[in-house]
């Protein structure tokens, strides 16, 4: 299996991707990126309710991608 189609693979929807995660969603079929968005929501962690905001959680997101 090439490392390209590997990317395929493992690629799933994401708030912050980086330029080869959106080259290789872009590369999915439709059907493809829907079947994947759909499993993302399937994932326990989506259905815990949270106390932080959207702003919150992207201000912690970006300030621990600074520090990466």
């Amino acid at each position: 299996m090439s490392t390209k189609e590997k990317m395929h693979l493992d690629v799933m929807p994401s708030a912050t991707p980086s330029p080869a995660e959106i080259a290789a969603w872009d590369a999915l079929s439709r059907d493809e990126q829907l079947q994947r968005l759909r499993a993302s929501f399937e994932d326990p962690d989506c259905s815990r309710v949270g106390t932080m905001t959207m702003a919150e959680i992207l201000e912690s997101a970006l300030a621990k991608s600074k520090h990466e």
